[in-house]
This record gives C-alpha cells, sequence and structure tokens, in this order.
C-alpha cells in the first residue's frame, strides 16, 4: 500500500475505457505502458470491462497515459462534445476559450470557430463531461451551452449585429475625441499662424493638458479592448498560473 505524505490530497483514480485489448498479454502490455508515464503509481486494466484504472502520486497527467497507451498500440475511447459559446469578439477570445477547454483535464484536442460562435472539443470517455467543460469557458468569461446530438450550430446574426453596433459607437467616439487632437497638431504643422494664434489664446500648457484628456479618453474608451491580456489557462480570470502564451 502507497503512503501519502500528510497534508497531500489523494488524488481520485483515474478511469479510462480503453480499445483493442483482446487478452492477458495486451493488458500487461497496456499497464507496463502506463506504468511508465511519470506520476503514475499504479495502473491496473481490466479485460473484461476494457477499461483501466489509474492511480497518480500528483496532478494527473491524462494526456501522457492516453499517448502511452497509443504507443503500446491501444486506443482510448472518446467522446466529442459541441458548444455554442457567447462573448466572443476576436481571435483573441478564441485563443482564450480554447485554453480553458484544454485546461481541464482529459481534454485531447479543442477547436473554437468565431464565424459560428461555436466550438468542439473531443475528450477521453469517463475521464470529465461538457458540462465541466462548459463550465471551464463559463469561468473564462464565455458562456458555453452544449449543442446536443443532430442539433445544427446555429449562429447569433442578432448578437454579430449588436456587436457591430457597439463597435460603430466606439469608432465614432473615438473619431470625436482624437479630431480636435489631429486638428491642433497637423494644423500647427501646416499653417504656422494657426500655431501662432493658439498659443496666444489658448496656450501650450492647456493645449498639453487637453490632448492628454482626449487622448486617454480614446484610449482606455474605445482603444480598451486593443490592451486585453490574454486569459489564464486553466480559465479562472487572475490565477496565479496565468501566463501569457509565448
Amino acid at each position: 500500500m502507497s503512503s501519502i505524505p500528510a497534508g497531500q490530497k489523494q488524488t481520485p483514480p483515474l478511469h479510462l475505457q480503453v480499445t483493442g485489448l483482446s487478452c492477458a498479454s495486451c493488458v500487461a502490455r497496456a499497464e507496463k505502458a502506463i506504468r511508465a508515464v511519470p506520476g503514475v503509481t499504479s495502473a491496473a486494466v481490466n479485460l473484461a470491462t476494457q477499461r483501466a484504472t489509474v492511480d497518480f502520486s500528483g496532478s494527473p497527467d491524462v494526456e501522457g497515459v492516453i499517448s502511452a497507451i497509443g504507443k503500446a498500440g491501444y486506443g482510448t475511447a472518446t467522446e466529442t462534445a459541441r458548444f455554442s459559446i457567447e462573448n466572443m469578439h476576436c481571435a483573441s477570445c478564441v485563443s482564450r476559450v480554447e485554453r480553458a477547454f484544454k485546461s481541464v483535464a482529459g481534454v485531447i484536442e479543442a477547436n473554437v470557430n468565431l464565424a459560428t460562435n461555436a466550438g468542439t472539443v473531443r475528450f477521453a470517455s469517463g475521464v470529465t463531461t461538457p458540462e465541466a467543460l462548459a463550465e471551464a469557458a463559463a469561468a473564462a468569461g464565455y458562456p458555453a451551452h452544449e449543442i446536443k446530438a443532430g442539433a445544427e450550430v446555429q449562429s447569433t446574426p442578432s448578437g454579430h449585429e449588436e456587436e457591430s453596433k457597439a463597435l460603430r459607437r466606439a469608432l465614432l467616439t473615438a473619431l470625436i475625441l482624437t479630431a480636435p487632437v489631429f486638428a491642433i497638431e497637423m494644423g500647427s504643422h501646416i499653417a504656422p499662424p494657426f500655431h501662432l494664434f493658439l498659443m496666444h489664446t489658448i496656450g501650450l500648457q492647456a493645449i498639453w493638458t487637453t490632448e492628454f484628456v482626449l487622448t486617454t479618453l480614446v484610449l482606455f474608451g474605445p482603444g480598451l479592448r486593443f490592451m486585453e491580456w490574454p486569459a489564464p489557462p486553466s480559465g479562472v480570470m487572475g490565477s496565479p498560473e496565468f501566463q501569457p502564451e509565448g
């Protein structure tokens, strides 16, 4: 019996559906491959149920186990779930949602489509659920809803229309705030008398203050969307383990 250090939580065993097993020799090969994965403390494969039970000393390396089983010549049963996803506006949003999905143990592949506001996730059967995947996306700020088998992926034109209206409002706001800055700076270069007029009527300090206020409003108003940081791979905003990809 393996001992667990005091204060350390025991990791629940991982249960995987293994395919391609036909005899006791297959079981032995699969178990040997799984035990070779770092962190695995024990592995038992049942020929009758075609299931593998794996214990870990720390965080479960599901992807490592699946890879080891594949290299041994056997397969792992997988499922595919589709989701409709809200609040996506750009390629950065797509990357965040994909990272949120992939942060869930058991996920093998995750693809998100911005045009249809939908995502497809392939994961190991019995390791996670569509509900857990949807929760991970929601925790990253993108509510997701599973699309049941047979249902068509519905794009949300109304959502795109609202987004287009918001972008047009942001553009108009940016133009209104930027126009005075552009007029002052370019006008002063093109027409020196205009520059002298501003110096005598408004003053350099007042001009600088006005330009600072207007450009700040543009940057932290309509331009804020371009200064967003990547979301944490764990799917939880602001988590310590969050690091940008690079």
